[in-house]
């Protein structure tokens, strides 16, 4: 079932938006032993978030893209995408964008990661600050474990245990 609005969204998202939806994937690399983070925004919504509450104009993807773009976005998503485990605050380390149509990919990586990760806190503010329709989908999945989220401007806060 996730994988199916997952998917009608991912469809859905590129065309004209009358909506405001974002949708986070956190996926644990068993491999790396770290979480891999995804984040899909509508670009113009995003970069009017941006520049509303920094007064920076990204362009992404553009040849005038912000010199800063990096920095600005890292900044913007740590302190609106709040990951605990175990009560301790990760901080998210930006590794590269992607854009297609009128969507933005942000990609992150959570890379230091306590041996256990029992308690899971997330907090999910993703543009809320001027969008009150806003949803941010979230899908958390860790080995054989999936959990999906819906949340908006008033339901921010998803707690769960992993064991």
């Amino acid at each position: 079932m996730i994988n199916i609005i997952f998917l009608i969204l991912t469809l859905l998202m590129p065309l004209k938006h009358p909506i405001h939806v974002s949708m986070t994937n956190i996926d644990y690399n068993k491999t790396e032993k770290n979480y891999n983070i995804i984040i899909k925004v509508f670009t113009d919504d995003f970069e009017k978030n941006i520049y509303k509450i920094y007064n920076i104009t990204l362009n992404t993807n553009k040849s005038n893209e912000s010199e800063k773009y990096n920095e600005v976005v890292t900044k913007y998503i740590n302190s609106n995408l709040k990951i605990y485990i175990n009560n301790k605050n990760q901080k998210l380390k930006y590794i590269s964008k992607r854009t297609n149509f009128e969507a933005t990919w942000l990609n992150f990586k959570l890379l230091k990661i306590a041996k256990k990760d029992d308690n899971i806190k997330i907090t999910n503010n993703i543009m809320n600050q001027f969008y009150r329709d806003q949803t941010n989908l979230l899908i958390f999945t860790k080995n054989d474990l999936q959990k999906a989220f819906n949340m908006n401007y008033t339901d921010t806060i998803v707690k769960f245990k992993l064991n």
